[in-house]
């Protein structure tokens, strides 16, 4: 059975800004703090970073299935698969001079009878990637690669 769950957190980045640490590969380990390294993998059609691409990050590889700059990211994961057909949206709404974010995950678990594991899980992913999400786009200074 699918599981769903859904976070939201607010920064005082514009949406283009917190947008772009999303869509760009290397952006990734600076905004979560991972001692690693990501880059993109596979181009996406037509944007470079847009629909298609593959986002690596050892040992995980996700693919962009959604690409709206300032509004709508989604991707799922390709690598390794511990939930399966696992689905991530993140969707932006202006608020004021900064942007609501609204992490989404879904999944379905592959073991039956675990279905409320697989939803804790997504419950602590959202909450925890949309936080550091907006903590680090408030704050986001040269150096990174999503600043500008």
């Amino acid at each position: 059975m699918l599981q769903n769950a859904t976070f939201s957190a607010l920064t005082t980045a514009a949406p283009d800004r917190v947008f772009r640490h999303l869509a760009i590969a290397e952006a990734w380990p600076v905004w979560m703090r991972l001692p690693t390294r990501a880059r993109r993998a596979v181009d996406g059609s037509p944007e470079p970073d847009g629909v298609g691409a593959v986002r690596a990050i050892f040992p995980v590889r996700e693919q962009c299935v959604a690409y709206v700059p300032g509004e709508h990211y989604a991707y799922t994961m390709l690598f390794p698969r511990p939930i399966k057909g696992y689905r991530a949206d993140v969707r932006l709404t202006p608020k004021g001079d900064g942007t609501l974010v609204e992490w989404s995950g879904q999944g379905a678990p592959y073991i039956p009878g675990t279905g409320p594991v697989v939803r804790a899980v997504l419950n602590f992913a959202a909450r925890v990637l949309a936080t550091l999400l907006v903590r680090h786009t408030a704050r986001c200074r040269p150096g990174c690669p999503a600043h500008g």
